[in-house]
């Protein structure tokens, strides 16, 4: 059985404060109850927000997130990735911290990401990461990666920077 449709992630602490050339998005993760804190999918008015020409638009992305080990150490995992603009101009609204991962549907925790990138099990965005094997091909293989830490762990902080 998959542990996944075992338990639901809340997120908690979700702040964005401007940094020099970005934003950066914090919070923590932690396991649930199943029924309780489920992502969100986006709506026409996410979307809408993510192809304003108000919208900040970041072209890099380095996510991390850090959890205690078996050994009471500090572990974290990054990836790196390039947002490159989309073809016809219209950007994926992009969760930064996953739906399956407990992430709202709120201007604070989506962005306009390259709609291959979001979607996608392409690895052409990733300029690196300390992941190996599989949680490192993509960034939707990272996002999987931080879920199954998640419920192994039952806790994860996450640290995400957007630059331009």
């Amino acid at each position: 059985m998959d542990i996944r449709s075992l338990t639901e992630a809340s997120v908690s602490g979700l702040s964005y404060r401007k940094i020099r050339g970005g934003f950066k998005l914090t919070a923590t993760i932690k396991t649930v109850p199943l029924g309780f804190g489920t992502g969100k999918k986006t709506n026409r008015r996410i979307r809408r927000y993510v192809n304003s020409p108000d919208t900040f638009i970041p072209s890099r992305i380095l996510s991390k997130f850090t959890y205690m080990s078996d050994k009471n150490d500090l572990k974290t995992c990054w990836m790196k990735i390039t947002n490159p603009p989309q073809v016809d101009g219209r950007w994926s609204a992009g969760h930064a911290i996953a739906r399956m991962n407990g992430g709202p549907c709120t201007e604070e925790n989506i962005f306009p990401q390259n709609l291959h990138c979001n979607t996608g099990n392409s690895g052409d965005y990733v300029e690196g990461t300390n992941v190996k094997g599989k949680g490192g091909r993509s960034w939707r293989d990272f996002e999987i990666h931080l879920n199954t830490t998640l419920m192994e762990r039952g806790i994860v902080e996450v640290s995400m920077t957007f630059k331009r």
